[in-house]
């Protein structure tokens, strides 16, 4: 080979290099950013096995039930329930611009013993009036979800509840309001006997399924990448081996012709 075809052909040999490095750091950047999506997997499947939900203690003084109390997902319906144990005390939580409440009479005569009522009254506590069980309020803040309105303010402290005060107190502070004529004292979740927090395990399962193809799609590309960037690299050594030879030709031929010179 020529001094001008070893010069041509280390040319071409050197764009084919950086050729091959370009694409090595594309495919580098792109398992980048799948390592960065598996954390983001991982930290939705954390939050989904490790989240928490508020539950309420409710009087269910039925037959089957020996403990007489069942546990369930705080929502307005069942804030009430627990509050008053059926007795009918209000208990209202704040929203915006509004207080929604509920009251609850458990009356075991009937077929369906728990009779709940629905209230709003405006930030002043006045214009307080009765809502519609359907009222889109109450509907939302009646889910039982672990990621419902009343679950998020409430793992976020944010959520306000006021319960009636004691006919024995009259006095009154800053945790105090006055709703419809009557005083009620804000109160947070913990601070209510019959209101705990546990893990939420209904989503665990779901959560665990999505995780686990989740993980399997990103996995697979990131093996495909894998075995590309391993092509390349062999590619990019044979290169390098070639270029390599050809310098040694070039260097070769260099040192011939100073020789025949000299």
């Amino acid at each position: 080979m020529g001094l001008a075809a070893s010069q041509a052909r280390i040319l071409l040999l050197t764009a084919k290099n950086d050729s091959l490095e370009l694409q090595a750091q594309l495919i580098s950047n792109e398992r980048l950013l799948l390592s960065q999506e598996q954390e983001g997997i991982a930290n939705k499947y954390s939050d989904a096995t490790s989240n928490t939900v508020y539950k309420c203690q409710v009087n269910d003084p039925s037959e089957d039930n020996k403990n007489g109390s069942t546990s369930k997902v705080m929502t307005l319906e069942s804030l009430a329930e627990s509050y008053s144990g059926g007795s009918g005390e209000r208990i209202y939580v704040k929203y915006g611009d509004k207080y929604i409440g509920a009251s609850a009479v458990y009356d075991p005569s009937k077929k369906e013993p728990w009779s709940i009522t629905y209230y709003s009254a405006g930030a002043d506590g006045k214009s307080e009036k009765e809502l519609s069980s359907e009222d889109p309020l109450v509907t939302a803040f009646n889910s039982s979800g672990a990621n419902s309105i009343l679950q998020t303010l409430a793992r976020n402290e944010k959520i306000e509840i006021f319960v009636e005060a004691p006919a024995t107190d009259s006095r009154e502070s800053n945790n105090d309001v006055n709703i419809g004529g009557k005083q009620y004292v804000r109160k947070s979740p913990e601070s209510l006997t019959n209101v705990h927090s546990e893990y939420y395990t209904e989503d665990d399962a779901a959560a665990q399924a999505e995780y686990q193809a989740a993980m399997s799609r990103v996995n697979t590309l990131d093996k495909k990448l894998e075995n590309k960037l391993n092509q390349v690299e062999t590619q990019k050594k044979a290169i390098e081996s070639e270029m390599d030879s050809v310098n040694q030709v070039i260097k070769s031929n260099i040192e011939r012709t100073f020789k025949y010179f000299g």
